[in-house]
């Protein structure tokens, strides 16, 4: 914890690995610059995250814990859940879920992206870069960013069909099936559909709480409508519906290769996102919101 957090600041736990969660780092650089006080405690896996809750609420009853995870494909109204402990009913924590699907969607601005890669050293002896005569531009990473997307767009479906249902029931065990290039929505279709119907082992009444009301139809209609056309994708959708953190791995990548960048630590991010993640970026201000909601009268003592 830094010295500078006061020991009954709040408390906020978010996703990732101690030491080495890219949340982690996001979050404190977005506490530095909008000069919030709290201390930032790392859940490790998604399992855990509960867990790690309940434990910083007994551990700190003079501290507020509030919370902080991927909106993982919850509908847009979902602002907010309360984390509870499971055997009392008693409210832990308040959880904000990030109007984006993950944090790292939030790092995809082709501009900011842009604009950054030509401001590295391109010298020969630079350390982070071959000598290039090249720029990158914002429509050059825009399209790198859409081409990621069409890849991974059946992987995204996949994921909205696991988490997105069901609704009434605990989640069937579902393994992603393997991908290719001929794989078709029309092959997911049919191992969730698999997968759901020997879940359920012909239970009529389980089979009706898991859908809740709706048919297969209707789910599928439901995905195909959140995502859009794999033809015609749009930046935008990209940004704020797909899985930013598989897209920011590979546009990573994608961006060394192209660009004869050479550092191959997490330097050149940090640089990066302590230069756009400014008090007016959009993860800040939205941070803020959350972080004035937690001071409010009525979130006293949760």
């Amino acid at each position: 914890m830094s010295k500078s957090i006061e020991t009954s600041s709040p408390i906020l736990v978010c996703e990732g690995r101690p030491s080495k969660s890219f949340d982690g780092m996001i979050l404190e650089i977005v506490r530095k610059k909008l000069e919030l006080d709290f201390e930032i405690v790392q859940a490790g896996s998604k399992n855990n995250f509960t867990v790690v809750v309940q434990q910083q609420f007994y551990e700190n009853k003079n501290r507020k814990i509030f919370a902080i995870q991927d909106r993982d494909f919850k509908k847009q109204e979902v602002k907010e859940t309360k984390i509870k402990n499971a055997g009392t009913g008693e409210t832990l924590a308040i959880c904000f879920l990030w109007k984006r699907q993950e944090i790292e969607n939030y790092l995809l601005e082709p501009k900011l992206l842009a604009n950054f890669i030509s401001k590295i050293p391109t010298k020969t002896n630079s350390p982070l870069r071959k000598e290039i005569t090249t720029q990158a531009t914002e429509t050059q990473i825009q399209n790198f960013i859409l081409e990621i997307a069409k890849e991974q767009y059946l992987k995204n479906l996949w994921h909205f069909l696991f988490l997105r249902f069901p609704k009434k029931t605990p989640k069937c065990y579902l393994v992603e099936p393997e991908l290719s290039e001929e794989t078709t929505f029309e092959t997911l279709k049919n191992e969730f559909q698999n997968a759901v119907e020997g879940w359920v082992n012909g239970k009529k009444e389980v089979f009706e709480n898991f859908l809740d009301g709706i048919s297969f139809e209707e789910i599928w209609q439901e995905t195909l409508d959140f995502f859009g056309a794999k033809e015609s994708l749009e930046l935008e959708t990209v940004k704020q519906k797909f899985s930013g953190k598989e897209i920011w791995s590979d546009l990573r990548e994608k961006i060394k290769s192209e660009f004869n960048i050479l550092k191959k630590d997490q330097s050149l991010e940090l640089m990066f996102l302590e230069e756009v993640l400014e008090p007016d970026s959009e993860i800040c201000v939205e941070f803020s919101g959350y972080f004035k909601k937690l001071t409010l009268p009525e979130n006293t003592g949760i």
